[in-house]
């Protein structure tokens, strides 16, 4: 022994597949395909081709899709990306950042909708993004109106025990981790506030 710490075990890397990249495939067949090629997890973006969160029978058809993750051992984050998922007109729209607090709160919904589908499929973790500033809105504005409507996704996420992890993305106001820091600042450092980090934009 030469009196040095013991240095932490590491958790090994799971890998996971996104199914916003599998979206011509049934999503049984696309859970079935990933679990053949040996991935980890999926990236379950919630969408119209998938599963769908603003289609009638959300609870029981999470519950099948719960149920499909566990027979294929497939861990899942719950992925909030979807382009056109709330207007089919404009790609990611609305956002959290919108002038009109009634577009603000279409997001909010889908994210807390989000945060329960999580917690039903057993999810470790929900993703999200703050979108891009709209033209003419000053930089104190859009920060203010992000930490409001991620008010009650945070508490939401907290209750339901599921991290929500953050994605700072190019063009989007936040779109570096020094902005991660000021939104967890600004919003009273939460603990269930978390951060993803995409490599592509590193």
């Amino acid at each position: 022994m030469n009196g040095l710490p013991t240095a932490p075990a590491r958790a090994p890397l799971r890998y996971g597949y996104g199914t916003n990249g599998l979206t011509d495939l049934r999503l049984d067949d696309a859970l079935a395909l990933l679990a053949d090629l040996g991935y980890d997890g999926v990236g379950l973006t919630l969408d119209h081709m998938h599963l769908d969160p603003l289609a009638p029978g959300l609870a029981a058809r999470t519950a099948r899709v719960a149920r499909r993750l566990g027979a294929l051992d497939l861990a899942v984050t719950v992925e909030t990306g979807a382009r056109y998922v709330l207007d089919p007109r404009r790609k990611h729209g609305p956002s959290l950042l919108d002038p009109d607090p009634d577009d603000r709160a279409v997001r909010v919904r889908l994210l807390v909708t989000a945060v329960r589908v999580a917690a039903d499929l057993g999810a470790h973790a929900v993703h999200c993004f703050s979108g891009a500033a709209p033209p003419g809105t000053d930089p104190d504005t859009a920060w203010k109106r992000l930490a409001e409507a991620l008010g009650p996704v945070v508490e939401a996420a907290g209750a339901a025990g599921v991290p929500l992890a953050i994605e700072p993305e190019p063009g989007h106001l936040l779109a570096t981790l020094d902005d991660f820091h000021r939104l967890r600042a600004a919003t009273g450092d939460p603990a269930p506030l978390g951060l993803t980090l995409d490599i592509g934009h590193c």
